[in-house]
């Protein structure tokens, strides 16, 4: 079995906003070049800090599963939870 691994070599902001629209980008990159499974930072989502919006941050992860699963990507996305 052959598995295709995508690393998203991103940079990783404070803004939770930021930080979701470069992954958004990097999920569609990575479907398009037939990635199986697309790797991110360590706290590439939330920022790599303990100041992020626990709530904001599970919605922003549950927006990117639910566009991953679309596309049939699987995700390994480094965010910080409590």
């Amino acid at each position: 079995m052959n598995l295709r691994i995508a690393g998203a070599q991103i940079p990783v902001f404070e803004e939770l906003d930021r930080n979701f629209n470069t992954i958004m980008y990097a999920v569609n990159y990575a479907a398009e070049q037939k990635a199986d499974i697309l790797l991110t930072p360590e706290g590439a989502l939330s920022g790599y800090h303990n100041r992020f919006s626990q709530v904001e941050t599970e919605k922003a992860l549950g927006e990117l599963v639910c566009a991953a699963k679309a596309k049939k990507l699987g995700l390994a996305i480094g965010t910080c939870f409590y």
